[in-house]
């Protein structure tokens, strides 16, 4: 069955792209971000997010439950894993528009976005960067 995919332009000025979607696997997002921009904080309740930074450089904030907020600075070539229930927004702190290629565990849904407002103050998460980068 082929899937119909979609393109958006965000609230931030970004492009948010689905390049892959399949109902057993999940699905891969394209995700462009202006500089001086960032995402709204947010968390997925049951959607685990794999992330590789193309371009850009990055503040990530993540949270956990009961736990304070963490900051990690991530570059190009790097990779995040955000599981579900993380807290997290992105600012691109570069130049040049972000780019990241990200994994959902689950397809979106627009009418069950599993998508849920995050305080950066509430919790502290998980950060696995790649080993190999020179940042």
């Amino acid at each position: 069955m082929e899937m119909t995919l979609n393109e958006a332009t965000c609230t931030d000025g970004g492009i948010m792209r689905e390049i892959y979607k399949d109902p057993d696997w999940g699905q891969v997002n394209l995700r462009t971000l202006p500089p001086g921009t960032s995402t709204v904080p947010h968390r997925h309740p049951r959607t685990n997010e794999h992330w590789f930074v193309l371009r850009g450089v990055l503040r990530l904030v993540m949270g956990e439950e009961g736990r304070p907020s963490s900051e990690h600075m991530v570059y190009s070539g790097q990779q995040i894993v955000v599981q579900a229930g993380t807290g997290h927004s992105i600012e691109n702190v570069g130049g040049v528009d972000a780019i990241v290629v990200y994994k959902r565990d689950t397809l979106y849904d627009p009418d069950n976005p599993d998508k849920e407002p995050w305080e950066p103050g509430e919790v502290c998460g998980y950060y696995y960067p790649s080993q190999d980068s020179e940042h």
